[in-house]
C-alpha cells in the first residue's frame, strides 16, 4: 500500500479536531463523488 500525503483545509481541520479530542484520525481514500455517503448517518 502506498503512503498518501493528505493535504488541504479539510484535512488540517480534521487533524486539529482529532488532536483536541485526543484521538487518532484515520483517513480513507475514496473515489470522487463518494464523499456524501461517508457523512450520512442511518437517521438521514
Amino acid at each position: 500500500m502506498h503512503k498518501v500525503n493528505w493535504v488541504g483545509f479539510d484535512i488540517d481541520l480534521a487533524k486539529e479536531l482529532c488532536k483536541r479530542i485526543n484521538t487518532q484520525c484515520t483517513f480513507v481514500e475514496k473515489p470522487a463523488g463518494c464523499a456524501d455517503s461517508v457523512f450520512k448517518s442511518e437517521e438521514n
